[in-house]
C-alpha cells in the first residue's frame, strides 16, 4: 500500500504499474495480484489508506459556529490548509481519476465528502441557488489552486474572497 501510494504522489495513478509497486515493495507481481483483484480495488484501498492518514478537515471545528459567515471562513481555512498539505497526491488523484474508470469510486468518495462539507456549512441558513452555486466553486481544489497556488494569494486572502462570493451571492 506504501508503495502505491508513493507512486500514486509522485507520479499519479495512470502512471502507477503494478510491477513498479512490486519492486518498491520487494515483493512479486503476484503478491499484489493476490491481494488486489483489479486496478479498481487498489484504487479504492489507496485512496481509503491515504485518507486515513489524511483525513479531510472534522466540521466539529465549525458546525458550533452560528455565524454563516464565520462558520464558512474557519471551515474554508481548514480545507484550503488541508489543499496544501495534501496538493501532489489531490491533484494526481483527482487528474487521473477523471480518465480512468478504475477510479470512479474516488471521484465518487469525493463528491460525498464535499456534499457533507456543505451540508456542514448551511445549517440555519437557506442559501440562494446562486451562493449554494459559489460555496460548491468555492469549495473546490481547483479554486484553491487557482487563487492560492496560480494567482498567489495567501491562504487567509483566498477564504476571504470566497466568503466574499458566497455572501454576495
Amino acid at each position: 500500500m506504501e508503495a502505491a501510494l508513493a507512486l500514486y504522489q509522485s507520479v499519479g495513478p495512470r502512471q502507477t504499474t503494478v510491477a513498479e509497486i512490486a519492486r518498491r515493495a520487494g515483493v512479486e507481481r503476484l503478491t499484489v495480484y493476490n491481494h488486489f483483484a483489479d486496478d479498481a480495488a487498489l484504487a479504492q484501498a489507496c485512496q481509503s489508506f491515504w485518507r486515513m492518514l489524511h483525513p479531510r478537515p472534522d466540521s466539529d471545528a465549525w458546525t458550533k459556529i452560528e455565524a454563516p459567515a464565520k462558520r464558512l471562513e474557519v471551515a474554508l481555512d481548514a480545507l484550503f490548509a488541508w489543499y496544501a498539505k495534501t496538493e501532489a497526491m489531490t491533484r494526481n488523484m483527482l487528474r487521473d481519476s477523471l480518465a480512468d474508470p478504475a477510479f470512479a469510486g474516488v471521484l465518487a468518495a469525493i463528491a460525498k465528502e464535499d456534499q457533507a462539507f456543505i451540508d456542514s456549512l448551511v445549517v440555519g441558513w437557506e442559501p440562494t441557488p446562486w451562493a449554494l452555486a459559489a460555496l460548491r466553486a468555492g469549495i473546490g481544489f481547483g479554486n484553491w489552486e487557482s487563487l492560492c497556488l496560480q494567482s498567489g494569494l495567501p491562504r487567509d486572502e483566498a477564504v476571504a474572497l470566497v466568503v466574499t462570493w458566497v455572501r454576495s451571492a
